[in-house]
């Protein structure tokens, strides 16, 4: 009986130990009638920082509200370490971890909704060239059409279960941000999933990091 009851201390005690992963739900599901797929589709987006010695941090830009998708919920999770969330039309989440390589799992909830018809880009911006890289062509944007708030975005582009960070150029018309479709890029795939204007990264030590991306659809 002794034996039985210092067995189920020693469990108890083991319990306690186990540190509950860093969770937070940033967009509460409410329980809100779901429209049926494929206007609607829950994802995991699991983002793996490279193996490493040091301290680490990440910056990951978060999906929000567009246009032609409404985040219907957004939870994240860490396997240890610190993060806070800033920002609000395009919100960012920092983690800082004293060592290790902490996976970061976003869940989402999108409701996407039929393509609006685009705006035409004004005549300043029409006659610019099409054929160079995003970041070149909003250089030349902002000092034709500031006003504009030509940027360069980044998002999740998915072929298949597989997905990739990509880049576009995007302008600000009539109160919405309308991509454009630049010639030496592939064309923007409508199964794509934007981010904002930050980059995803990772740094380790004072130097750049790798940082892989998975994405399941749920």
């Amino acid at each position: 009986m002794k034996r039985a009851l210092l067995l189920v201390i020693a469990l108890l005690a083991g319990c306690q130990q186990a540190e509950e992963r860093p969770y937070l739900e940033l967009v509460p599901n409410e329980g809100r009638e779901q429209p049926p797929p494929p206007l609607c589709e829950a994802l995991l987006i699991t983002w793996r920082p490279a193996a490493g010695e040091g301290p680490l941090e990440v910056d990951l830009p978060l999906p929000g509200d567009g246009p032609e998708l409404t985040v219907r919920s957004l939870a994240i999770e860490v396997d240890h370490g610190r993060f806070e969330v800033s920002g609000e039309d395009s919100r960012v989440l920092h983690l800082t971890a004293d060592s290790g390589a902490p996976a970061i799992r976003t869940r989402l909830q999108l409701e996407r909704r039929e393509p609006l018809t685009q705006e035409p880009l004004p005549p300043a911006l029409a006659d610019l060239p099409r054929d160079l890289p995003p970041a070149e062509w909003v250089a030349q944007a902002r000092e034709v059409a500031p006003e504009a708030s030509p940027r360069v975005v980044y998002g999740l582009i998915f072929q298949g279960t597989a997905a990739t960070l990509g880049a576009w150029a995007e302008v600000e018309l009539q109160g919405h941000w309308r991509s454009v479709q630049l010639d030496p890029a592939p064309a923007l795939p409508a199964d794509r999933l934007r981010l904002g204007p930050l980059q995803p990264r990772a740094v380790r030590g004072g130097a750049a990091a790798e940082l892989a991306v998975e994405v399941q659809r749920l």
